[in-house]
């Protein structure tokens, strides 16, 4: 089965396909070659021969992937630090650098989300086709630059623009990042003064760290009041599962605040340097070097095959309350005053059901009366890795697109919005799950 409403890319039982390229845009089955868009688990599945996708998303993958040996798969002795057999090529490709294949020619660009993350630009023959994957557009706020943990959203004009919409409805409407967080941190300071600890659920990929980056630049700023000793009311902890993607971030150039791994024995990770990065990450040069994907072959590296089923795919999300409370983190849950952050996951463990933690939730579906009840939080931020109502419209028109395709989330909303303002607009029922 296959649904035609672009020349270009095709809906298929797998994913969003280029008949003319011959490959798949985050396909969720197992196909010869894919462009993954990012390292979220609803875009990047195990199983397919090639991937195609940003340096940063390749080490996303590689490092998620390797969380399905858990899963019963078989281990091998360190193979390129995964630890797990190898079966999948995969070709990092910077932003605005093009692949050739055949007579199609495809770049990435920024996506905004999370580390890594891209638009994909497929063009032949003077059409061109725009599949954003998730994005989120920067918002500027007095008190700093809205995110420090990847490269801002680039606009690419196009004839198609296959957009995402999880959060295509009109009340949906973002503050700067820095703002929310800046709340989060008064928020930490008043549990600190109750003598409880804060446990922020949140995305364990890109909300996580966007989180942690936005309150090393508040700190730094001299913004924090009141500026304790330290500059926080005391220590961060983060599940283990947050953590080895902070390292992915560290390793890309992100700077991060001194934190410790909850579960482990004196293992705390310092911030790198003393000046906060307002770019997140090194920029690709811009250049538009050419290659033939069919030979290229330098940096490739590899990851297994096996199928991934969530957005928020860790081995370690699990983690019993009694190994969280392990370690050095011991002390301090009993103590109070620290900010805990860790993965949705842990929303109805018992480490946020205990009478000395405050329980917060960091998503954009905290806009909505009635979503922190039905969480069962105590406090709700309004903070996403996509884009709100107002950026969604505008990047859309600004793209100068003739036809929109629709994907995962209010897409009804959103086709009939564009229609009634001119544009040709349709809904792809794909199987990406948006997120928060």
């Amino acid at each position: 089965m296959s649904v035609c409403f672009d020349e270009l890319v095709h809906l298929t039982e797998k994913g969003l396909y280029c008949p003319v390229g011959d490959f798949y845009i985050d396909p969720w089955a197992p196909v010869a070659r894919a462009i993954i868009t990012h390292g979220h688990s609803d875009h990047a599945r195990v199983g397919s021969s090639e991937y195609f996708a940003h340096p940063s998303t390749v080490k996303i993958m590689q490092h998620r992937f390797a969380q399905t040996s858990s899963a019963g798969l078989p281990l091998f002795e360190n193979v390129e630090g995964l630890g797990v057999e190898l079966t999948a090529l995969m070709y990092p490709v910077p932003y605005r650098q093009t692949v050739n294949f055949s007579d199609v020619k495809v770049s990435l660009h920024p996506a905004g989300h999370i580390l890594g993350s891209a638009q994909v630009r497929i063009e032949h023959k003077g059409k061109i086709t725009v599949v954003s994957g998730d994005y989120k557009l920067s918002k500027v706020s007095s008190m700093a630059l809205d995110d420090l943990t990847c490269e801002p959203f680039e606009l690419v004009q196009c004839d198609t623009f296959i957009t995402e919409s999880t959060f295509a409805l009109p009340i949906y409407k973002f503050r700067p990042t820095i703002e929310v967080v800046a709340e989060i941190y008064d928020w930490w300071v008043e549990c600190a003064r109750l003598g409880r600890s804060a446990l922020l659920l949140a995305y364990s990929l890109g909300k996580a760290q966007r989180v942690l980056a936005a309150l090393r630049q508040l700190a730094l700023s001299g913004s924090l009041t009141p500026n304790f000793s330290g500059n926080f009311p005391g220590p961060i902890l983060v599940h283990p599962a947050v953590h080895s993607l902070c390292e992915i971030y560290r390793a890309d150039g992100v700077e991060l605040p001194d934190y410790q791994v909850m579960g482990r024995h004196s293992q705390a990770r310092s911030s790198q340097g003393n000046q906060p990065s307002l770019s997140g990450s090194a920029s690709d040069s811009s250049k538009a070097d050419t290659f033939q994907a069919d030979t290229f072959q330098a940096n490739s590296s590899h990851a297994n095959s096996s199928q991934a089923n969530s957005y928020e795919s860790n081995s370690d999300l699990d983690l019993e309350f009694k190994e969280l409370e392990s370690g050095d983190s011991a002390s301090v849950l009993k103590k109070g005053g620290a900010l805990i952050i860790a993965p949705p996951a842990l929303a109805e463990s018992k480490l946020a059901r205990s009478a000395n933690v405050s329980l917060g939730f960091a998503s954009g579906w905290m806009q909505v009366r009635g979503q922190r009840r039905r969480r069962n939080v105590d406090r709700g931020f309004v903070l996403s890795d996509h884009a709100d109502w107002q950026s969604l419209t505008k990047t859309i028109f600004a793209t100068g697109a003739a036809s929109v395709l629709v994907t995962h989330g209010s897409s009804g909303a959103l086709v009939r919005f564009l229609r009634e303002n001119g544009l040709e607009a349709n809904d792809l029922q794909t199987r990406f799950e948006g997120g928060e």
